[in-house]
């Protein structure tokens, strides 16, 4: 494990760790359903009374996924996600409506407690969007969960 963080010094080890955290708090707070907290970096929910709670996990792979078109995101949910993706909660401001959706695929082998109480291995499929302002003002957003799939 040593050896895997000394030799992983570039940009996506960056993004592994950003990737790893984000997705530790969107667990954790989908497993209180804390609505609250999930609205500050997340679209979605990993419902405990449906999907179940992520007990623990393991990110598999990560993959960009490229730009977005414009039509294929609906234009209430591409606001909302330029919203959490670009705006500063400390700092609060109108988002860049010139702005590009970029995605990232996640894949986590995880241990998942379902509602009755049975436990399962899942592989998980979380799709991240960040936006990507344009202009002069140009700025890269934080990633937002938008989707979790169970791959099973």
């Amino acid at each position: 494990m040593s050896v895997l963080l000394w030799a992983c010094t570039g940009a996506g080890c960056a993004d592994a760790g950003a990737e790893r955290l984000l997705l530790e708090r969107f667990f954790a707070a989908s497993r209180l359903l804390d609505r609250t907290d999930l609205a500050r970096y997340a679209t979605t929910v990993f419902e405990p009374t449906t999907d179940g709670i992520v007990v623990r996990f393991r990110i598999l792979s990560s993959a960009a996924g490229g730009a977005v078109a414009p039509t294929a995101v609906p234009d209430d949910l591409r606001r909302r996600i330029v919203e959490l993706s670009l705006v500063d909660p400390t700092s609060p401001a109108s988002p860049p409506v010139d702005a590009a959706l970029f995605t990232r695929r996640v894949s986590a082998a995880a241990t998942v407690r379902s509602p009755a109480g049975d436990v399962s291995q899942r592989t998980l499929e979380v799709t991240l969007q960040r936006a990507v302002a344009a202009g002069a003002g140009s700025r890269r957003g934080r990633w937002i969960v938008t989707e979790v799939r169970a791959r099973d």
